[in-house]
């Protein structure tokens, strides 16, 4: 079986290329660079997604390692509990402190998330706002302006 050779593909570049289009009333220019701040608020707001998805990721497997020791302690308690009562009285106590722990660490993590979320939202949010702003610099009268 052959292979087709792969010609790699010329640079490109986008603002050198739309330099050669002028049109009056439409700055290429200012258009490329309000783009490029759009690419660099979603490269910056992935960042955050990424890293706050770490973090998580990362304190979730903490919490499981850390609930398994505490399991293997609580069975090895229970069973070297001289009486049934006091082994019932282990299981239960052990059952009570797993749920309080479990409700604490869904808080953490929610808390974690609800931060990476806001973080990425505010980004979004400024950016919006400004590009409404630099779009009405860019085009004062509207797209009619542009012809």
């Amino acid at each position: 079986m052959t292979t087709a050779k792969q010609t790699p593909l010329p640079e490109l570049d986008i603002a050198k290329a739309w330099s050669t289009f002028k049109m009056p009333g439409f700055d290429v220019e200012a258009i490329v660079a309000y783009q490029k701040r759009t690419l660099e608020m979603l490269t910056e707001t992935n960042r955050l997604l990424v890293e706050g998805s770490q973090a998580v990721a990362k304190r979730q497997a903490e919490m499981v390692n850390a609930s398994l020791e505490r399991t293997v302690k609580a069975a090895q308690d229970v069973v070297a509990a001289p009486k049934p009562a006091e082994k019932a009285a282990q299981q239960v106590a052990f059952a009570q402190d797993a749920l309080q722990l479990g409700l604490s660490n869904v808080r953490e993590l929610g808390e974690m998330i609800a931060r990476t979320a806001t973080a990425t939202a505010e980004l979004c949010g400024r950016r919006y706002t400004e590009s409404f702003d630099e779009a009405q610099k860019l085009f004062p009268n509207g797209l009619n302006g542009v012809r």
